[in-house]
């Protein structure tokens, strides 16, 4: 399969995703406190789908954060350029139909290079350009990796006990996991070997934590906050966390199916 205060109808359209566009993954993931998780994995194939993505992306990154102004999103969606040889994929919540979150694949864009990607222009480090590093038809950027704040919760507070602190850690944890199936599956859905990413120290340090790791590619630098430029190949990912956390393996690869996909494609070595 290929291919944000908001008026309060533009936010219930971003978080809402009608039951006849949703089609249930068959690779329901199990969360990491042993339950299985409410959500399906959904790679949008409508424009309709893409819009819940954008939608989000603006609840989140204009409203909540105001890494934009609203007046370069008038549309109530946050895109850019990218979008346009993006792969997106929402997290959606299986009961309610709500997006819990979204994360977007960028595909290489062979007329652009070496500019298919964000990474090249705000990393200094000549490796992202480098094509025996970073084979432009065999790479991909990961890149709006975004859960909504009515999913992750509205952070600790004094009153919240241990037990409530940790079941929204594992409510992120789960979350998090969820959307990093997502890239796995769009990865081997378009045959990538490596992923690039500019990522908040925060959330490398979560992934790591997670057994899914990333690698540093020169400098941090600053991009709506301090972000470090980093790569990793699929192939790393899936096997240092079937290593590090056979229970997040089990759910990135879908009990191995984008294992099996990888191989056919990458070969066994």
């Amino acid at each position: 399969m290929k291919r944000i205060v908001a008026p309060s109808d533009v936010l219930q359209a971003a978080t809402r995703v009608e039951p006849v566009i949703v089609p249930l993954d068959r690779h329901a993931y199990t969360g990491l406190d042993g339950e299985t998780s409410p959500h399906d994995v959904i790679v949008a194939t409508t424009s309709q789908e893409r819009m819940l993505a954008y939608r989000l992306r603006y609840r989140v990154l204009v409203e909540e954060l105001c890494h934009q102004s609203p007046e370069d999103q008038p549309a109530g969606m946050e895109t850019d350029a990218f979008d346009g040889y993006a792969e997106q994929a929402l997290l959606v919540h299986r009961d309610s139909g709500r997006v819990s979150g979204t994360v977007r694949l960028i595909l290489p864009h062979p007329s652009l290079a070496p500019g298919s990607f964000p990474s090249q222009t705000l990393c200094p480090d000549p490796r992202l350009s480098d094509p025996d590093f970073l084979p432009l038809a065999r790479t991909a950027e990961v890149s709006r990796f975004i859960l909504a704040p009515d999913a992750r919760g509205g952070g600790f507070s004094s009153g919240d006990t241990d037990e409530d602190r940790q079941r929204s850690r594992i409510r992120v944890y789960n979350l998090t996991v969820g959307l990093a199936k997502a890239v796995i599956r769009m990865s081997v859905e378009n045959q990538v070997h490596h992923l690039v990413a500019i990522m908040a120290p925060s959330l490398l340090r979560l992934l790591g934590r997670l057994g899914i790791h990333f690698h540093p590619v020169g400098p941090a630098v600053q991009y709506n906050g301090l972000r470090q430029p980093c790569h990793a190949s699929v192939r790393d990912i899936l096997e240092r966390a079937a290593a590090e956390r056979p229970d997040v393996w089990e759910v990135i690869s879908a009990n191995g199916d984008y294992w099996d996909i990888y191989r056919d494609y990458a070969g066994a070595d």
